[in-house]
């Protein structure tokens, strides 16, 4: 092959990989006020459609100034609990519990204990709504354990269906 075979392919790859390093502004940034759609969950019918379960973020209800109530986070944590798992029914007794409480340093504390007996514990903060999770297992992990769930609980003040 030839200088020329050579260098036309090198000049074809550098060519395609400088054009897609630019256009950074043509898509702009997100910003935390601009509601998103996330897909949760995929699957695909009987005509090889895909259908999607679509989960809109970022939707703030309209009052979250001043501290959150524990009647607020416990209503909230109970709807991120149930965007994480879709298939949860608080209608039916399994022997699954909540409660809500104040911590000793001022935080709300909704624990929730499921049919299996771990114990989750969401800790809000009530001036920011800035929620993490602790997880015990009695039996198993006697002593709580931080997991890697954080979220603002200011996100799940409205129920989605």
């Amino acid at each position: 092959m030839n200088k020329r075979g050579k260098f036309v392919p090198i000049v074809l790859c550098l060519g395609s990989l400088l054009s897609a390093c630019g256009g950074e502004e043509a898509f702009g940034k997100a910003s935390d006020n601009i509601p998103v759609e996330i897909v949760l969950e995929s699957d695909y019918d009987n005509n090889g459609q895909q259908s999607s379960q679509l989960g809109a973020y970022n939707i703030v209800a309209d009052d979250t100034t001043g501290a959150f109530s524990e009647e607020q986070a416990f209503n909230a944590v109970r709807n991120y609990y149930k965007s994480i798992n879709p298939d949860y029914d608080n209608n039916q007794d399994m022997g699954d519990y909540w409660d809500v409480s104040r911590g000793e340093n001022g935080e709300i504390v909704v624990t929730y204990r499921s049919y299996t007996g771990s114990i989750n514990r969401y800790y809000v903060d009530a001036i920011s709504g800035n929620t993490y999770v602790t997880e015990q297992v009695p039996g198993i992990i006697e002593d709580e354990q931080l997991t890697s769930e954080n979220f603002n609980i200011k996100y799940y003040l409205v129920a989605r269906g």
